[in-house]
């Protein structure tokens, strides 16, 4: 799958599918800074800035995100479970700026109810995350409340945002 994307990067290929965006997600946390950063990070950014997902596809990556608990997905274990927890952030970080951004394709596609669970879950992590890893040897750069910062940011510029939480 790692080199079928790749391949897609390379010649911006429009058309991703179910089992590639099952991937994507699945390996969002990827131990490897170059399969997550280089290859995963940056499909996500450059399918949705250009557009690239579906809807359906953009709804399906929500679903999976927040039926799953991914923003505190193991919230008491460090190593792996941190970048799943940090790229889950990040990615709903660009899913939640995309939603309140009136060009876009995916402008109001979160609910009142996904937004909520994405705020709650969001102060809950604050809270309750032990692991503030900048950069890790094994890692790479892992960005722990640096990208619960992102999304935190575009929460609270997003109109579904109850500015009395502030």
């Amino acid at each position: 799958m790692k080199e079928q994307l790749l391949e897609k990067m390379k010649f911006n290929s429009q058309n991703y599918n179910l089992d590639e965006i099952k991937w994507l997600i699945n390996n969002r946390g990827h131990p490897n800074s170059e399969i997550r950063d280089k290859l995963i990070y940056r499909t996500f950014v450059r399918g949705m800035a250009k557009e690239l997902f579906s809807i359906d596809q953009i709804r399906y990556m929500i679903d999976q995100l927040l039926e799953k608990d991914f923003i505190l997905f193991e919230i008491d274990k460090k190593g792996e479970a941190t970048l799943k927890r940090s790229f889950s952030l990040l990615l709903l970080s660009l899913i939640v700026t995309y939603d309140n951004e009136k060009g876009s394709i995916y402008y109001k596609l979160l609910d009142k109810e996904a937004f909520k669970k994405i705020e709650n879950d969001t102060l809950t992590y604050f809270y309750k995350e032990l692991d503030f890893s900048g950069y890790a040897d094994r890692f790479g750069w892992v960005h722990t409340f640096v990208h619960a910062a992102d999304l935190m940011v575009a929460i609270v510029k997003h109109p579904l945002f109850n500015k009395t939480n502030l």
